[in-house]
């Protein structure tokens, strides 16, 4: 993690589900989709990613695309969608440890990737959208296990032909197609709070100390004098025995 406490300096961020969740889950389908289409029976069918971008058939990344580049070559791009909070539980509480007071805190977040497969005819579009998704679909357990995930890609869908204008900007010509596929996916962060244990303890010595200092109970400013009553029992066996 960054050091909060460091003023006047900046440190780049190392992309982690720790520092910058939602890099880390681009990368994690951008690295899935690059290894997918690097397999040779690709080759010649103009979906083949290669790590050299001279060479590659296909741009694949999680970057907008510049447009002269999406005119010379494919582009696959993955984005990830809004996200929103399931607030599991209660208090998304997950397990405390009694003896410290140690919480352990999950929640579930739905998300979605959406796969923008652009190129200049709309058959190639869908070929690509189509391996994407049928890769996605038969390893899924595959991202599931390495990337952490969850109920990746379950009723995920595949678009139309559409124009990418909205996408790669208001420079894109008519000739460009895109098809999306859109893939649902859950994350579950969890988090542990490790304060509430000393600050329970300060709380209880705080009470205690209190509690020692009350004062007698008092009536208009004097000490009230009171004589224990006698439970009822003792009472009868009292009056049986004169």
């Amino acid at each position: 993690m960054s050091d909060p406490n460091s003023v006047g300096s900046f440190e780049p961020l190392k992309p982690s589900l720790e520092e910058d969740p939602f890099v880390q889950l681009e990368r994690i389908f951008v690295y899935f989709l690059q290894g997918f289409f690097e397999q040779p029976e690709f080759e010649g069918t103009g979906m083949r990613w290669l790590p050299d971008e001279k060479t590659t058939e296909m741009i694949i990344s999680s970057e907008k695309p510049r447009l002269e580049a999406l005119q010379k070559t494919p582009h696959l791009t993955a984005i990830v969608g809004a996200a929103s909070w399931a607030q599991l539980g209660l208090d998304q509480m997950q397990k405390t440890k009694m003896s410290t007071g140690e919480r352990t805190h999950t929640d579930l977040i739905p998300l979605t990737v959406a796969y923008h497969c652009q190129t200049k005819e709309g058959t190639h579009a869908r070929r690509i959208a189509w391996y994407a998704s049928f890769g996605t679909n038969v390893l899924r357990r595959v991202i599931m296990r390495q990337g952490k995930l969850h109920q990746v890609a379950m009723n995920h869908t595949i678009s139309g032909e559409s124009d990418p204008t909205a996408y790669v900007g208001q420079l894109a010509n008519e000739e460009m197609v895109s098809v999306v596929v859109t893939v649902p996916f859950f994350w579950q962060p969890q988090w542990v709070i490790r304060d509430p244990a000393p600050l329970l303890r300060e709380i209880r010595a705080e009470l205690s100390v209190r509690l020692a200092k009350v004062k007698p109970f008092t009536v208009r400013g004097r000490p009230a004098v009171t004589t224990p009553m006698d439970r009822p029992i003792q009472t009868v066996l009292a009056s049986k025995k004169k």
